[in-house]
Formats: C-alpha cells, structure tokens, sequence
C-alpha cells in the first residue's frame, strides 16, 4: 500500500543529540492518479533522540510517500 502524507511540522533542535520529531497529515488530491490514503485524517508522528537526520529531510509543507509492506525474516 502507499500512501501521501505532508508535513505539518518539524520540532526539536537541530545541533546533534538534540531530540525532536516530525508530524505528517494525510495528503488528498483531486488528481486521480494521485494515490489517496485510505484513511481521511490522522496523523503520523515520529520521534528521534537526534533529530538532525529529520531537519536534513523533512519540510514543512512537502508532500511525502511511505509505502507499507509486511517485514519478513
């Protein structure tokens, strides 16, 4: 499954070992061959204890795909 998502928000400190996260909202379009999420709200949110690598790839605003498939061993 895939789904679209943006960004509402980055929080945290950006210098290393500063913990923060980042929020993503469902993302709907009228393009119909935009992938919709099957869910009309909600919210993702993620937590790192440093949050550099979050600054460096999440920004407010964006739109974002996250595709979900089982993990196998």
């Amino acid at each position: 499954m895939r789904f679209k998502f943006f960004c509402e928000s980055v929080t945290g400190q950006q210098p290393p070992n500063k913990g923060g996260g980042v929020t993503l909202r469902p993302s709907t379009s009228t393009d119909p061959s935009s992938p919709q999420p099957t869910f009309p709200n909600g919210a993702l949110s993620l937590f790192a204890n440093d949050a550099t690598e979050l600054h460096a790839f999440f920004v407010p605003g964006q739109e974002y795909f996250f595709d979900a498939s089982p993990a196998t061993v």
